[in-house]
C-alpha cells in the first residue's frame, strides 16, 4: 500500500467517525502524515508534549508506537500506528 491509498480510509472516518484500522500496513510515518495532510482543511493539532519538534507528534521511544494529532472541521483526529510491527489507525479523538 502506498501512503496516498490510505486517503480513501481517512474519508471514511471523516464522515462516519467509525474507527479505521488495518493492522497489516506498514508505511513511513512522514509519508502517511503528509499524505493525510493533503486533503483539504485537514491540520496538524498542537499538542502539550510533542516530540522531536513536530506538531502534534508524540511516540513511546524506544518501543516505536507513534501518533500525530490533527483537526479537521472543529474536531480531533488521531492517526497512530507502530513503527516495529507496523499497522495504522485513524479515529476520532474523544480525550
Amino acid at each position: 500500500m502506498k501512503p496516498e491509498n490510505v486517503i480513501p480510509y481517512i474519508h471514511g472516518v471523516l464522515a462516519t467517525g467509525k474507527i479505521w484500522e488495518n493492522k497489516s500496513v506498514h508505511l513511513p510515518v512522514e509519508d502517511v502524515v503528509n499524505a493525510v495532510l493533503t486533503i483539504s482543511g485537514m491540520e496538524r493539532k498542537p499538542i502539550e508534549h510533542a516530540r522531536y519538534g513536530i506538531v502534534g507528534f508524540d511516540t513511546n521511544g524506544w518501543q516505536w508506537d507513534w501518533w500525530q494529532h490533527f483537526t479537521y472541521e472543529g474536531k480531533s483526529y488521531i492517526l497512530g500506528g507502530s513503527g516495529y510491527y507496523g499497522g495504522l489507525c485513524f479515529a476520532l479523538d474523544t480525550d
